[in-house]
C-alpha cells in the first residue's frame, strides 16, 4: 500500500483555506518614521527611509480588487 501524496494533500487543504477566508476592509493607516537625530544626515539612513517611503507608497497608490 502506498502512502497518500502530502504535496496533494498540502495543496488541497490551501485551497480550501483560500475559499473560507472572509475579506474585509481594514481602515486606513498612517505610517510615521522617525529616527534618531543622528541619523539625519547619514546617507544610509536617508536611503532606507526613502525606500520604506517608496514601498509604502507605491502599495497605497495601488487600485484596490473586490
Amino acid at each position: 500500500m502506498q502512502p497518500p501524496d502530502l504535496s496533494f494533500l498540502c495543496t488541497q487543504q490551501a485551497r480550501d483555506a483560500r475559499r473560507s477566508v472572509d475579506e474585509f476592509p481594514l481602515p486606513d493607516l498612517a505610517v510615521r518614521q522617525f529616527w534618531h537625530a543622528r541619523h539625519h544626515n547619514d546617507a544610509g539612513h536617508r536611503w532606507f527611509s526613502g525606500l520604506v517611503e517608496k514601498t509604502l507608497r507605491q502599495d497605497r497608490d495601488r487600485p484596490r480588487t473586490r
